[in-house]
């Protein structure tokens, strides 16, 4: 009797694992596909530079950031810039699977880089280049996000069967106040 409740237990839990992984997949490549939409206008609207920059500290310490340049603010190193995280885009922790932190892979113009010891940097006004970034994902799974360097929000490749997503845009006229009110 005990090993037919365990059965029929084992049978409800396994399918509703493997749906939490892909679950957290797909909520992880949506929020580095958001990050990348927040590097697109930070890169088209701010005077800063900006870049990406991976931080990995063991398996549950994978963050992407959305870094800016600014000034140093010690005295003595006076003209002196540094990478600093942006306040108002919050970094994603990439879930990890297992003992083994999500395998991320980061291309620039087909170029793999290392965002781990430098930020891929973009200035503004001048050319950005294209951004791919590949998640690895348990069973099997894989999505590519992809930012055109003319583009102001990415493409995601691979994450539901193939699919291309796109994060939907807000018509900010519909959620706020009309036009005669400005």
């Amino acid at each position: 009797m005990v090993v037919v409740i365990l059965a029929l237990l084992a049978s409800i839990l396994v399918p509703r694992l493997a749906g939490n992984q892909k679950r957290t997949f797909r909520l992880a490549t949506e929020q580095v596909a958001d990050l990348l939409l927040m590097y697109a206008q930070r890169d088209s609207l701010s005077r800063k530079p900006v870049g990406l920059r991976q931080e990995m500290e063991g398996p549950d310490h994978n963050w992407l950031f959305l870094v800016t340049l600014e000034a140093s603010d010690n005295p003595l190193l006076e003209g002196a810039s540094e990478w600093n995280p942006d306040r108002a885009v919050s970094p994603v922790k990439l879930p990890s699977f297992g003992n083994e932190p999500l395998p991320v892979e980061v291309r620039a113009d087909g170029e793999l880089m290392n965002v781990q010891d430098w930020p891929l940097a973009s200035t503004p006004g001048r050319d950005r280049p294209t951004i791919d970034i590949t998640l690895y994902g348990p069973d099997g799974l894989t999505a590519t996000i992809s930012l055109a360097s003319h583009a102001i929000a990415p493409d995601v490749f691979g994450m539901d069967d193939s699919q291309t997503y796109r994060p939907e845009p807000i018509d900010l006229d519909s959620i706020g106040r009309s036009r005669e009110d400005w």
